[in-house]
């Protein structure tokens, strides 16, 4: 009895170990800039979270859960998290969106 108990303890350890949320944390930048209130979303979870001030973040993750990180103006930025995954610094690049034409046209009264 006593090596069945033994056992089914250490299967329930390593189930836990395998199921273990990890917590991610990291710097969010324009390259220049630190970014604050950037939203970051474990999509896998449905935890959400946002950066400060100084655009440090942390959120609970673990290995194959998806990141995303969004902020008005910039891509959006997904990344798939691996096993070894601890610190994720983000660079978010600016949206740019381009016009096809711009017609002016004059109201005459």
């Amino acid at each position: 009895m006593g090596k069945y108990f033994g056992f089914i303890l250490l299967f329930f350890s390593w189930i836990g170990c395998i199921n273990a949320q990890n917590t991610i944390s990291g710097r969010i930048t324009d390259g220049t800039s630190k970014l604050s209130n950037v939203h970051v979303v474990n999509l896998t979870s449905g935890f959400k979270t946002s950066s400060n001030d100084e655009g440090l973040y942390r959120i609970l993750a673990k290995p194959k859960d998806e990141l995303q990180y969004t902020y008005i103006g910039m891509d959006t930025v997904s990344i798939l998290v691996e096993d070894v995954t601890k610190i994720l610094n983000i660079k978010m690049n600016l949206r740019v969106e381009q016009l096809d034409e711009v017609v002016v046209e004059q109201k005459i009264s």
